[in-house]
């Protein structure tokens, strides 16, 4: 996982972009959502048919974090809003695609350590 900003301070109405790599190409249908430790989730824009897909958090009035990280909750996952009409796939070698289960897909993932992004009121 990565961001397009540099470390340092973010505020209301700045937008930071996540970028998600898988080892293969993956199909996106709907509008999956990338847990943050923020109040809002990044949203997907685009990617679908890539290795790569991107998500973007627009900074709110009365954010405050000291570090923006991916969620490190115990059952964080890559979200699927209700009523689960979205999906990501997995595309295999073959014809076939395989479905991949949002909260098997990110577990424990986060932003390097070296990489502090706050955001302030």
């Amino acid at each position: 996982i990565d961001v397009d900003v540099p470390s340092g301070e973010y505020g209301a109405g700045q937008v930071i972009n996540f970028s998600v790599s898988f080892d293969r190409q993956v199909v996106v249908s709907g509008i999956p959502l990338l847990p943050l430790n923020a109040p809002m989730p990044a949203t997907y824009t685009h990617g679908s048919g890539t290795a790569t897909l991107h998500f973007e958090f627009r900074v709110i009035e009365g954010d405050n974090l000291d570090r923006l990280d991916v969620s490190t909750q115990a059952d964080a996952s890559l979200m699927l809003p209700l009523p689960h009409d979205d999906t990501i796939t997995l595309l295999t070698n073959g014809d076939s695609s395989s479905p991949v289960t949002a909260d098997l897909a990110y577990g424990a993932i986060s932003l390097p350590d070296s990489l502090g992004i706050a955001i302030d009121p």
